[in-house]
């Protein structure tokens, strides 16, 4: 299974609080998302903005992930525990549970896939929207998961389709049965992406 996030660091500069403006507020905030453990990590990092939010496109990556194998949707980011073991990789815990993490990290964003342990990525893709996709759809990234899968295949677009049922969970169709690939997608800012493994 796979699940992936993209933080567009720009708009999340604006959307988080400022350690240097208000100490009080930054304080809440990293207590309310992470754990003892990985406020020592933003601490001691030479960018702890960057740090954040590696560190919470890790969670959402492996909760996607959750959700889909034990459909327990819930809101406690400290329940989900980010551990670096690279600057790219990471492992991440949600109680007995562990999922591999792959970042890549530019100046404009930080896109994480996030994978069980005995899954393989077999496509995970990223891409800055241009002016014209400035209101990304959900329809906009699949269909750029579907030329993706038709093209790899050799199979017409017109055989795949997207649905998505409880909890928000989108499956990959083939000739109108589902297929057992594991798929998911992203959007922040200007920034969206997909990613299947099998």
């Amino acid at each position: 299974m796979i699940g992936n996030d993209v933080v567009d660091l720009h708009s999340a500069s604006l959307d988080s609080p400022d350690s240097s403006k208000n100490a009080r507020r930054y304080k809440r905030f990293l207590d309310k998302i992470f754990s003892i453990k990985e406020q020592e990590i933003i601490k001691v990092s030479k960018d702890g903005h960057q740090t954040i939010w590696l560190l919470w496109s890790m969670k959402e990556a492996a909760y996607k992930i959750y959700v889909q194998q034990f459909k327990k949707p819930f809101y406690n980011p400290k329940r989900i525990e980010c551990q670096l073991l690279l600057s790219s990789e990471g492992l991440v815990k949600i109680e007995n549970t562990s999922y591999k993490t792959r970042s890549k990290i530019s100046k404009d964003c930080i896109y994480t896939t996030a994978s069980s342990m005995e899954s393989r990525v077999l496509k995970s893709k990223f891409f800055q929207c241009k002016i014209g996709d400035a209101v990304v759809t959900s329809e906009f990234i699949k269909n750029k998961l579907i030329k993706h899968v038709s093209k790899a295949s050799q199979l017409p677009i017109s055989a795949f389709s997207i649905k998505t049922f409880d909890l928000g969970i989108p499956k990959l169709y083939l000739n109108n049965s589902k297929t057992n690939d594991s798929i998911s997608f992203t959007h922040h800012g200007r920034f969206s992406g997909y990613a299947i493994s099998s």
